[in-house]
């Protein structure tokens, strides 16, 4: 985690899109080598339109200051990625790219588990897709416990690794 001047740690905590996170996930940037394997905030919200209530758009929060974004999906989708009913797909994550380096995506794998069991009761998996050439992204869903139990999809960028986080249910 990042040390702010202060030499306290900022306050990391996932949240719920809310209207007043948007003006800050509309300044998202992405350095292009990153864009071909996910989308900015504002583009993902704009195909999600009003989320139905099987996609939950979420954000990281760093002293309330949005920092990441990704969607927790439930809907059909999830069908191609695990056999588990009980499942949700994590999908589009992004950090902004003036954030990066800070161990953002990572704190974020690690405040996941608990926000699901908090918001989505009855969820015992986190499945998402990985593009094969993005080993940087890879390796932090590798090193916040996701694993890899060899299946493999094509999509629009090439083959997609499909990585597993078992959740205990409380």
């Amino acid at each position: 985690m990042n040390m702010p001047s202060n030499d306290k740690p900022e306050r990391l905590r996932l949240s719920a899109l809310e209207p007043g996170h948007l003006p800050v996930l509309s300044q998202f940037s992405l350095p292009e080598h990153q864009r071909r394997f996910t989308s900015l905030p504002n583009e993902v919200l704009k195909k999600l339109g009003d989320p139905p209530a099987e996609k939950l758009p979420v954000v990281l929060l760093a002293a309330d200051k949005p920092v990441a974004f990704f969607v927790l999906d439930r809907g059909e989708r999830i069908a191609r990625y695990t056999p588990n009913q009980n499942a949700v797909l994590l999908r589009a994550l992004s950090v902004d790219h003036k954030e990066q380096g800070r161990g953002y995506g990572q704190a974020a794998m690690r405040l996941l588990p608990e926000f699901i069991r908090s918001r989505l009761p009855g969820v015992n998996e986190i499945a998402l897709a990985v593009n094969a050439r993005n080993e940087h992204a890879r390796h932090v869903y590798l090193r916040a416990g996701f694993r890899d139990r060899g299946y493999r999809v094509m999509g629009v960028q090439g083959i997609q690794h499909i990585l597993h986080l078992d959740l205990e249910i409380r």
